[in-house]
């Protein structure tokens, strides 16, 4: 999607189990002004395990995602992952055991060695042990994750050069005794600590649906203030509800949020994650669970900044205009 002005120029390159892949690569191609433009992969992700996407521009910006869709099971959205870094952090990873599987993609031409480190509210472990994943320059790998102490949890990933990383969480199949639908397969990936703020809108309640913020502190101690927004059940303002939530140093806490009192009924609600003054970098997800046990969705949390401070401006010839 384009919201200039002006037209954009994207370039798509795909990364797959088998090494970068030459045919899925898709360059030069044009985004009018304030408009969308859709683009199949379907041929370059057939026959691969894993798939990972860069998506860059030559002119102009764009905003992108991703749908993944097959014939037997409704589409999700996969979440964008945070730049290739040698440590990244995962929260809100469900406890599912090891029906969740971890994602890598090395986008640089060096091997990556990486290893994994849950963390849980009660303790860090090693969820492969001393077992490194290991994977050639250019490529994308998984591996199945091993219960994580019965929790939601973060990973810190560590790795020699820079990767990205994701989890994805399989869906439930269709009961044909009880009639539930199936349930798409649930992604999260890597994410920024929260700067400022993070926003995440249209958290749902009700009809068995429980909503929880997964917060993950790898470093120092931290303490976070959760805002749920709602519009009043009476008249066109909004109620809020708040609760402050420390995270001890290294380790996982889950707090429940849901619609404050005197919300419209029904109604979607929004929730607020804020470090209070002297925390240590913490991260976070919304997890979104049915029954207590299948997962619907998560959301990494990402910072909504207030305020942008731009370096000062030195004499350089970086900064003179001819």
């Amino acid at each position: 999607m384009n919201v200039d002005s002006l037209a954009a120029s994207v370039d798509v390159s795909v990364i797959t189990d088998a090494g970068q892949s030459q045919a899925g690569n898709d360059t030069g191609i044009t985004v009018p002004p304030h408009q969308t433009v859709t683009e199949s992969l379907s041929s370059v992700a057939s026959g691969s395990s894993v798939v990972a996407i860069e998506v860059h521009t030559s002119i102009g910006r764009v905003a992108a995602d991703v749908s993944e869709s097959s014939s037997d099971g409704p589409a999700s959205w996969l979440p964008g992952t945070a730049a290739p870094s040698t440590r990244l952090v995962i929260p809100g990873v469900p406890p599912s055991g090891s029906a969740a599987e971890l994602f890598v993609a090395d986008p640089g031409d060096s091997s990556a060695k990486v290893t994994v480190t849950a963390i849980t509210p009660q303790q860090n472990f090693k969820p492969f042990g001393a077992q490194s994943v290991d994977l050639p320059g250019q490529s994308a790998s998984y591996v199945a994750l091993s219960p994580l102490g019965g929790t939601n949890a973060a990973l810190e990933i560590t790795s020699n050069v820079p990767v990205v990383a994701g989890v994805v969480v399989p869906g439930s199949a269709a009961d044909a005794t009880t009639g539930a639908a199936a349930t798409a397969p649930t992604a999260t990936a890597a994410t920024a600590p929260i700067t400022e703020q993070a926003v995440v809108a249209g958290n749902t309640g009700g009809s068995g649906l429980a909503t929880s913020v997964v917060l993950s502190a790898p470093g120092a101690a931290a303490q976070v203030r959760l805002t749920e927004i709602a519009p009043a059940s009476h008249g066109s303002g909004s109620v809020t509800a708040s609760q402050v939530v420390p995270v001890k140093a290294g380790r996982t806490q889950v707090a429940s949020v849901t619609a404050p009192k005197g919300a419209k009924h029904g109604a979607a609600f929004a929730v607020v994650i804020t470090p209070l003054a002297g925390s240590g970098p913490v991260y976070a997800a919304r997890v979104e669970a049915k029954n207590q046990s299948t997962v619907v969705s998560i959301i990494p949390a990402a910072s909504a900044l207030t305020t942008i401070s731009l370096p000062p401006v030195q004499n350089s010839y970086n900064a003179i205009s001819p």
